[in-house]
């Protein structure tokens, strides 16, 4: 699977993650183009799509050198989150 964001696309990589926890489920390695979520049976549907879209801000504010700090990131996450902003997932 791969996201496009700002026209470079993202391998969408889901794992186990046994290192993740109720704050951390997700990831992004921008040099790699990767980011990594729980897998789906690991999350609420809302939480794993909520998840793609902060890692997506991420990738965003780091191309963009914005300087979000991660509480930025995670309120943004929300915000967008519930006024519908959805990330477009190919297979």
């Amino acid at each position: 699977m791969k996201i496009n964001v700002l026209g470079k696309f993202y391998k969408l990589i889901e794992t186990d993650c046994p290192a993740c926890n109720d704050t951390y489920a997700g990831s992004t390695q921008r040099m790699k183009q990767t980011i990594t979520v729980q897998k789906g049976e690991n999350l609420a549907p809302d939480q794993y799509d909520e998840t793609i879209l902060h890692e997506v801000i991420h990738v965003v504010d780091e191309e963009l050198k914005v300087g979000l700090t991660e509480e930025s990131v995670a309120r943004l996450a929300v915000g967008l989150y519930s006024a519908g902003c959805r990330v477009k997932v190919e297979k």
